[in-house]
C-alpha cells in the first residue's frame, strides 16, 4: 500500500533522525550500513532492505549489507553487475521499481530480497556522480512503492553514500597511520642488533602480520652461480630447506623483477601460474605477493609473503610490502657497509693482507682447536730480504708496490684453507691449520721458489730481483703452546736471514747449528722473546 503525503512527509522527519543516528554512532563502515539498513526496515516497514556495493573492477556485485527476516544469510552474496534489477540500476543510474514480482522478468528470484516480495525498488547510491551501489528494498505488497518512496529513498542512498565515501576516507587514514606505525617499527628493526639473517627473519614476520598472511620467506640473489638461496622463511612445511638454491631461468619471477621492478601480485596460481608455478603449488601455496628487492640499483632478492588460500592483496598492503622490501635492501647495504668496516678493521690497507690484529686472533684460535683434538699446526714467517735496501734506492712507492706484489704471490700459493697476515714491516705470516712439519716444509719452499721467480725490471712491479726467508715451527712436534710457537718461528727466520737469507729454516735444524749471535746483556732464555738488531733487512 502507497503512503500517502502526509504519512510520507511524517515518515521522512522520524527517518531522518534515525538516520543522522547511524551516521553519527560508528564510524566503522559495517556498523553504519547495517544502521542505515536497519532504519529503513524498522521505520518504512519494508520487508528487507538491501545495501550492495558495485565491484567495477571485477563486473561483481556484492551484498554487503542485508536486513529483514530470514535474509542476512545472504550477506556476502556475489553476481554478475550484468543480471537483474540492481544490475540495470548500476548500469544506467536510474530507479528501478518492479510493481509485481511474480510478472516481472527483470526480478531474479534470490537476488537482494530473495523469495517472496511481491513489489521491489532499487535506487542508485551515488557519489561524485558514479554509481557505487544498488539501495534494494522490498515489500510484501504488490505496487507498494511510489514517488515518494523513490524520492525519499533517493535521498537516503545519496546519505549511504557520502557515509560510504566519508568511511572510506576514515579507513585511508586509519590505513595511512598503520602504515606509519610500521614504517616505524621496521625502523627500529634496522637500528636493533643482529645479524643479517635474524634481521630478515623479523622483517618476514612483519609483513606477514601486516599483510595478513599465514607464510612468507626471502630469497637473496647471488649472481655468481645465478641461483636464488632462501634466507629466511616463515610458515612453510618442513620441505623448505632455509638454505635451500634454484636458477634464476627466464619467465621466472626473480627474472621478471630484474626486468621490471614491480611487485607481482599473483591471487590464484592455479589460474595465473608464474614460472616456479609447480614449484609453488608443492609447498601448498595458492595465492602471493612478490616484492623486489633492490640495493645501490642491482637486483638483490624477493620478498614473498603467501597464502594457502587464493585471495585478493589489497593496494594498500602491496604498498607495505614494498616498504619493508626497501627495508631489506638498506639492511644488505648496512650489512655490506659492516663488512666493509669489519674488514678495515682486520684488513691491512697496503697489502689487503689480514692485519696483525686478525693474525693473533686467528692463531689464538688455532692453537686452542689444535690441542683440543690432538691436531697438528704449523706457522710459517716470511721476510723480504734487503727490504730496506730496496726502498731507499727506489722510493716508498715502488717499495710498498712490491711488498703487495709479494704478499699475492704468498697468497696464490698458499692452500685455500691457510691464514696469511701482514705480521709487520716486511714479514708476512702463514698459520697453516692441520698440516705436519714436512708439509710445512714444503709449502714455504714452494712460496719461496715463487717469489724467487718472479719477473723484474723497469717494466715489472719489481724493479730488480727479490727473494724471501722463512722460518717454520710446527706443533706439537717442537712446542704445544701458542707464544713458543710464534718464538721459534721467528727465531728460525732470524737464523736463515743470519746464514745467507733466499731459504726456509726449520726452528729445530737451526737448533742443530751454532746459535745465532744475540745481544748478551739479554740473557734470553731458550724460548724466550727475541729482542734484536736489525741489521738483516
Amino acid at each position: 500500500m502507497r503512503r500517502s503525503p502526509d504519512q510520507s512527509n511524517h515518515g521522512q522527519i522520524e527517518v531522518f533522525e534515525a538516520f543522522g543516528q547511524a551516521l553519527t554512532g560508528s564510524l566503522e563502515l559495517e556498523e553504519i550500513l547495517r544502521r542505515m539498513a536497519a532504519v529503513v526496515v524498522e521505520q518504512l516497514g519494508y520487508r528487507n532492505c538491501a545495501i550492495v556495493l558495485h565491484h567495477p573492477d571485477r563486473h561483481e556485485l556484492e551484498v554487503h549489507t542485508i536486513v529483514g527476516r530470514n535474509y542476512e544469510p545472504m550477506a556476502g552474496a556475489r553476481f554478475s553487475d550484468s543480471q537483474g534489477v540492481t544490475g540495470e540500476v548500476v548500469r544506467t543510474g536510474r530507479t528501478a521499481v518492479i510493481h509485481d514480482t511474480r510478472s516481472e522478468p527483470r526480478y531474479i528470484s534470490g537476488q537482494p530480497g530473495g523469495e517472496g516480495g511481491r513489489s521491489e525498488i532499487a535506487v542508485p547510491i551515488t557519489f561524485g556522480g558514479r554509481v557505487i551501489g544498488v539501495l534494494d528494498c522490498e515489500s510484501n505488497e504488490p505496487d507498494a512503492f511510489g514517488d515518494y518512496d523513490a524520492r525519499l529513498l533517493g535521498a537516503l542512498a545519496s546519505a549511504i553514500g557520502s557515509a560510504i565515501h566519508n568511511a572510506g576516507l576514515y579507513n585511508q587514514a586509519q590505513r595511512m597511520i598503520e602504515e606509519l606505525e610500521s614504517i616505524l617499527e621496521v625502523s627500529k628493526l634496522l637500528s636493533s642488533s643482529g645479524t643479517l639473517d635474524i634481521l630478515f627473519l623479523r622483517i618476514l614476520e612483519h609483513a606477514c602480520r601486516i599483510t595478513n598472511s599465514k607464510a612468507g620467506s626471502i630469497s637473496i640473489f647471488d649472481p655468481a652461480e645465478n641461483v636464488m638461496r632462501l634466507t629466511a622463511v616463515r610458515g612453510l612445511n618442513v620441505m623448505v630447506r632455509p638454505d635451500a638454491t634454484w636458477p634464476v631461468r627466464e619467465g621466472s619471477i626473480a627474472w621478471r623483477m630484474m626486468n621490471n621492478p614491480e611487485p607481482i601480485v599473483v591471487p590464484d596460481v592455479s589460474v595465473q601460474a608464474p614460472g616456479e608455478g609447480q614449484a609453488v603449488k608443492s609447498v601448498g601455496i595458492a595465492a602471493f605477493v612478490a616484492a623486489p628487492i633492490f640495493s645501490s640499483g642491482h637486483f638483490n632478492g624477493v620478498l614473498f609473503v603467501d597464502d594457502f588460500q587464493p585471495r585478493n592483496y589489497p593496494p594498500e598492503d602491496v604498498r607495505l610490502l614494498a616498504i619493508l622490501a626497501n627495508t631489506a635492501s638498506v639492511a644488505i647495504d648496512g650489512a655490506h657497509l659492516n663488512e666493509k668496516l669489519s674488514s678495515f678493521a682486520f684488513t691491512d690497507a697496503l697489502t689487503e693482507l689480514p692485519n696483525r690484529r686478525s693474525f693473533e686472533e686467528t692463531l689464538d684460535r688455532e692453537t686452542k682447536r689444535a690441542i683440543r683434538y690432538n691436531h697438528t699446526l704449523s706457522l710459517v714467517i716470511f721476510d723480504l730480504d734487503h727490504f730496506k735496501k730496496y726502498n731507499d734506492f727506489f722510493g716508498h712507492r715502488e717499495g710498498d708496490l712490491a711488498l703487495r706484489t709479494i704478499a699475492r704471490i704468498i697468497q696464490e700459493t698458499i692452500r685455500d684453507t691457510d691464514f696469511p697476515a701482514r705480521y709487520g714491516g716486511e714479514e708476512i705470516a702463514v698459520i697453516l691449520p692441520e698440516s705436519r712439519t714436512e708439509e710445512a716444509i714444503a709449502l714455504a719452499e714452494r712460496t719461496r721458489r715463487a717469489v724467487e721467480k718472479l719477473p723484474y725490471g723497469p717494466s715489472h712491479p719489481l724493479k730488480r730481483k727479490m727473494t724471501i726467508s722463512g722460518g717454520v715451527a710446527c706443533m706439537p712436534d717442537d712446542t704445544s703452546f701458542r707464544e713458543e710457537l710464534v718464538t721459534m718461528a721467528d727465531q728460525a727466520l732470524y737464523h736463515a736471514k743470519r746464514h745467507g737469507r733466499n731459504s726456509v729454516i726449520l726452528w729445530r735444524d737451526s737448533r742443530k747449528e751454532a746459535r745465532p749471535v744475540m745481544p748478551t746483556k739479554l740473557n734470553l732464555p731458550e724460548l724466550g722473546g727475541l729482542d734484536r738488531p736489525n741489521p738483516l733487512s
